[in-house]
């Protein structure tokens, strides 16, 4: 099973455990990669949609993993995620869609979701969104990476259940390690150009001032983290 970057580093900061529980799991190429490479003994699959679903099923069976290894579940977020039997290292993983989304699915069933000991999210948009769910809703960032995978940024979020690890507004907005990533240049320079855009903006007429002030306070935060 060859996994693309994003997955990868995903996989790469899934600590060893004995189950992990991927919401939006697509074709179920992350949590047959873990149960393959003895990460997790047992892995729950769920998906929104019966298509993908049925094709993860489908992939499992074919890597000879059958339910007692994989559990597919068709399940709008956490709502069908059974949690009778729990362990400290059960990991939660959600990834693949918008930050926004994954507030939703945590908020929606709170207690379910700190049933887990540790989590991985890798929001595609509205990370700073996320970021400020997290830090108020008890779940602690432990560790983050940034990668490029097709071209696109994304980021990856490590966390476990305890206080907010972000401390000002630019810890929110690139998060509390944003300064071991932009050691690479590649992310730097992404960094860079997102900058530049922002400062581009301002130079253009009719802004509203709230708009204004706004891209300011996010030209404050880059110049920051890029040490401009």
């Amino acid at each position: 099973m060859v996994l693309s970057d994003r997955l990868q580093t995903i996989a790469g900061m899934t600590d060893p455990c004995t189950s992990v529980t991927d919401i939006g799991t697509d074709h179920g190429y992350l949590p047959i990669w873990l149960i393959e490479q003895g990460v997790c003994r047992h892995a729950v699959a769920a998906d929104v949609r019966k298509g993908p679903l049925a094709t993860a099923k489908q992939n499992c069976l074919e890597h000879g993993i059958g339910p007692d290894r994989i559990k597919t579940v068709l399940s709008d977020g956490l709502k069908e995620i059974s949690r009778d039997d729990t362990n400290p290292d059960d990991t939660l993983i959600i990834a693949g869609m918008g930050g926004e989304t994954i507030v939703d699915i945590l908020s929606a069933e709170p207690e379910k979701a700190h049933s887990f000991g540790r989590f991985l999210f890798s929001p595609h948009t509205k990370q700073e969104e996320l970021r400020r769910y997290l830090g108020s809703a008890g779940y602690k960032i432990t560790d983050e990476r940034y990668l490029i995978d097709a071209g696109k940024l994304y980021v990856v979020m490590k966390a476990v259940n305890g206080e907010d690890a972000c401390a000002t507004d630019t810890d929110y907005r690139f998060g509390p390690f944003i300064e071991k990533a932009t050691e690479d240049r590649k992310i730097y320079d992404i960094l860079l150009k997102r900058y530049n855009a922002l400062s581009g903006m301002l130079e253009g007429a009719g802004l509203p001032e709230k708009r204004v002030a706004e891209i300011e306070e996010e030209i404050r935060s880059y110049k920051e983290v890029l040490k401009l």
